[in-house]
């Protein structure tokens, strides 16, 4: 799934510590960010400061669970 265009990230980070399992970003060069990881944060946060669109990358979860925490910040690919 994909981030909406609108998500609040500060929001966004603080849901992802409610989930059970590993949160990842990926990119579409392949990267992967544990975003359940305090430094993947803020080297995701650093580098959509810097002008990357973080709607391009994918949000997937380790738990299936754990998308219903983080839906309000998702949209269907």
């Amino acid at each position: 799934m994909r981030l909406k265009h609108d998500t609040d990230l500060t929001r966004f980070l603080q849901n992802i510590r409610n989930c059970k399992s590993d949160v990842y970003f990926e990119t579409q060069d392949g990267d992967r960010l544990n975003l359940s990881s305090a430094l993947s944060q803020y080297i995701f946060c650093s580098v959509v400061g810097q002008s990357y669109d973080w709607t391009l990358g994918t949000i997937r979860c380790e738990n299936p669970d754990d998308i219903l925490i983080l839906a309000p910040f998702l949209q269907e690919d």
